[in-house]
């Protein structure tokens, strides 16, 4: 249902994008699904990608000095630290070989395709020339998370997450609205013209951005409360309603 919906709004003349905290490496599927999509945020608003021309359209990376810091920080946890980097997604080799631990859950076949294993995370980050768009972090539980989250926030960055065990570090200024707002400037779209469908807390600027904010039926409090619209859940094709909806498609 969201692959129809998504190519009748295309069709009728929107520009449909994904907006999200993966990186583009890790969106092979879903844009060979939709072939009608040609843009992308990513990295939570650190990367602005089309994917047609294969050319990054802005980037809003990490400093490798504060990616460092937050490493140092959180190094007597538990933890699968990933670095996204350019297009690719780095994590040690420990935690490839058992992604299960780190609470991944339904993503754990994604985690398994995309991930590249380095041997030692602190001497990689020593050796990295890449920019750094994101930082990702899985730990083993939500009170592991939640320990870490309160350790990290003496580092001067944004801290958010998307899943039940993970902790997400941008920079302050990196976020999806951010990311949206560069997208649409480089299409010449007005903010008043864009919709935004999300669910939880790294949604929160991107529906704040938007003209018309779709909140999901399984959405955080915080996105329903910026919401102008609500829809039905993940489960059962909320994007598509709310698309089909908003263009009568």
């Amino acid at each position: 249902a969201t692959r129809e919906a998504v190519a009748a709004a295309s069709a009728h003349g929107c520009e449909v994008a994904l907006c999200t905290g993966r990186s583009f490496s890790e969106l092979r599927e879903a844009l060979e699904a939709m072939p009608s999509i040609r843009y992308a945020v990513c990295c939570n608003g650190a990367s602005v990608v089309d994917g047609v021309g294969r050319m990054q359209l802005y980037s809003n990376p990490l400093p490798l000095a504060l990616v460092q810091q937050v490493h140092g920080r959180l190094s007597s946890f538990d933890m699968q630290f990933e670095v996204f980097a350019g297009t690719r997604v780095y994590t040690e080799r420990h935690c490839c070989e058992n992604p299960a631990h780190y609470g991944v859950g339904p993503l754990l076949p994604l985690i398994v395709e995309t991930r590249i294993p380095v041997d030692d995370m602190a001497a990689f980050l020593a050796g990295l020339t890449t920019p750094v768009d994101k930082v990702n972090i899985f730990f083993p539980d939500a009170v592991t998370r939640d320990a870490a989250w309160k350790a990290a926030e003496v580092c001067p960055v944004s801290l958010t997450t998307s899943e039940p065990t993970n902790l997400e570090v941008n920079l302050p200024s990196a976020d999806k609205g951010d990311g949206l707002s560069h997208l649409a400037a480089h299409l010449g779209i007005r903010r008043e013209e864009v919709v935004a469908i999300g669910d939880n807390l790294n949604d929160l600027k991107m529906l704040e951005y938007a003209g018309m904010a779709v909140a999901m039926g399984n959405a955080v409090e915080e996105a329903r409360k910026r919401a102008d619209m609500f829809t039905d859940t993940n489960d059962n094709d909320g994007v598509a309603k709310a698309i089909c909806k908003l263009w009568n498609v």
